[in-house]
């Protein structure tokens, strides 16, 4: 884990998402954060790998669909 940390509304609009549901990002385990002086801050790693297991890349084909 980093020593990156951001607050939740840099957060939510790096995904483009409102600040509640970055919160509940955070709740889920989605999102790697500690609560600082009544304000969370969330690890930048955590962030990334987020966006890595969300994003829209292909998927592989199934040797079944290749075999056409």
């Amino acid at each position: 884990m980093s020593n990156c940390r951001v607050l939740v509304p840099e957060v939510s609009a790096q995904l483009r998402c409102s600040e509640r549901a970055v919160l509940r990002l955070i709740a889920s385990g989605d999102l790697v954060a500690s609560k600082v002086a009544g304000k969370w801050l969330v690890d930048i790693d955590s962030i990334a790998a987020y966006l890595d297991k969300t994003s829209n890349r292909p998927r592989r084909r199934r040797q079944r669909d290749m075999a056409r």
